[in-house]
This record gives structure tokens, C-alpha cells and sequence, in this order.
């Protein structure tokens, strides 16, 4: 570590906490980086084993081609604990990690102890965006749709007081790998988990943005449908990125959820 070997990818991968803690695994954005999670990590890590990796092509880890599917990214999860000796955690995902988490929870229930989605959805209500979108970033690169996606992921009044934070957010986005990137827009345009998240056992919060435009209330509120029993909490206030924009409540939010007993 921190470069560990999984499904002919090298991870970059952060462990951070007591060795002898519940493992909590965070999955970041598309075109994110373990550097979104940060203040999430400082937060938890007293009482947890925080584990934070870049994906396929992203941050520090190296690039593959993948099939364009999101179970194909829910198997380099697997595989990364597998090699990680990881046999059971909470798994908290946002955007495309909440899908790769959905999925990975479905399909690998054995290992899934608790679950947060943030900022996601099981379907997209129309894929051609997204065929779109990895069309243009392999003709053009990631700096065509940089600044979009930065107007997407925070709200104005945030990128006013941060700016540091957006453009290291923004900066990150760029070195991603276009052609992973470009993949997993595809992953995200064949996706519909519907039927396979209503199988999901483990304890679930769903966690959504007001202001969010990438995936609306509707879209959590599907999934709070969808999953037995899951609870959904609602930020005012708040743009795709909430975890950067909204931290502190955020990583108080999922430490209260992950304290809960279970039923």
C-alpha cells in the first residue's frame, strides 16, 4: 500500500483509522478523486477504518479498459477487497459510487454491513446525454465539460468562499483518464439497477441534495422506494457535491446512521 494490485488495475488506496475497526469503504464521483472524502475520513476515523481508493483511470491509479457497465466497476470493488483482505464493510457511495455501491450491495450482500447513497440514482431517465458526454470528451478531452461540471457539483455561493476547494476539485477532474472517464459515462447510460436494489437487506440511508441537478429529490426518492426499509434525509442548500459543499453535517449524518443499532 497505498498501490494495491486488483482486476489487472493498480489502486491507489488510502487506510486510515484503528486496523482492528469496522471498515467503512467510501466510492467517489466520476472524475473524483479519495481527496473528495477528506473531511468524511478525519471525521470517522477515531472509531472506524476508513478506506478511500481512486477508480479505474482516476487520481493515482492506473488505467484499464473495462467493459461500460457499472457491474464491471462493482467487480474491481470486490476484487480490491479481496485484495485488501476486506470481508465485510459499509459501503458509501456518491454519484456514480452510489451506482457502483447499489450494485455491489445486490450483488455481493454477504459483504455489505451497512449502506449510504448520496447524490444518486438507479437509472437515468435519459441516456443519451451521457452517450453524448463520452463522445465529446473523446473527441475533445475533460476540459471541454470541466466548468460544468463544476457549476453542477457546487452551489455559487460555496465555489464564492471556497474557491481553493473547487479548483483542487476541478483540477483533479482533469487529470482523469478520458477514456475511463469516457466508459463510465457509457456505464451510467446502459444502467438500471431497478430491479436488482429491491433486493438490497442491508440497512440503508439515502442521502439528497436540494439543489442538486444531476440527480433530483425524484431520483433518491426512488430509491428509498426501492430498497426495504432505507431512510432518506433531504440537504437544503445544497448542489451534487454535497459531501465537499455541506461536510461537517455530512460526515455527522453518516456517523449517526452508522451508530444506529441495527434492527
Amino acid at each position: 500500500m497505498p498501490i494495491v494490485s486488483a482486476n489487472d488495475i493498480d489502486f491507489y488506496c488510502e487506510f486510515t483509522g484503528p486496523a482492528d475497526a469496522p471498515v467503512v469503504v467510501f466510492i467517489n464521483a466520476l472524475g473524483a478523486t479519495v481527496e473528495m472524502w477528506r473531511e468524511q475520513v478525519e471525521a470517522l476515523s477515531a472509531g472506524y477504518r476508513c478506506l478511500t481508493f481512486d477508480a479505474n483511470g482516476h487520481g493515482r491509479s492506473s488505467a484499464q479498459a473495462m467493459r461500460p457497465a457499472i457491474q464491471s466497476l462493482a467487480n474491481d470493488l470486490a476484487g480490491l477487497l479481496g485484495a485488501l483482505a476486506v470481508s465485510r464493510a459499509t459501503i458509501v457511495g456518491a454519484s456514480i459510487g452510489g451506482m457502483i455501491a447499489q450494485c455491489f450491495a445486490a450483488k455481493y450482500p454477504e459483504q455489505v454491513d451497512r449502506l449510504v447513497l448520496i447524490a444518486t440514482t438507479p437509472k437515468m431517465p435519459d441516456a443519451r446525454p451521457w452517450t453524448e458526454r463520452a463522445a465529446n470528451v473523446r473527441r475533445e478531452g475533460l476540459e471541454t465539460i470541466a466548468g460544468a461540471a463544476m457549476t453542477r457539483w457546487f452551489m455559487a455561493d460555496f465555489a464564492a468562499a471556497r474557491p481553493d476547494r473547487v479548483e483542487e476539485t476541478r483540477r483533479l477532474f482533469l487529470e482523469t483518464d478520458r477514456e475511463s472517464y469516457a466508459l463510465c459515462c457509457e456505464a451510467i447510460a446502459a444502467m438500471d439497477l431497478t430491479e436488482i436494489i429491491a433486493d438490497i437487506a442491508a440497512p440503508t440511508l439515502v442521502m439528497a441534495a436540494a439543489m442538486d441537478l444531476s440527480t433530483p429529490l425524484e431520483t433518491a426518492e426512488k430509491l428509498r422506494r426501492t430498497i426495504s426499509g432505507a431512510a432518506m434525509l433531504i440537504v437544503p442548500d445544497a448542489a451534487h457535491m454535497l459531501v465537499i459543499e455541506r461536510a461537517a453535517e455530512a460526515s455527522s449524518w453518516i456517523s449517526a446512521f452508522l451508530d444506529l443499532p441495527k434492527r
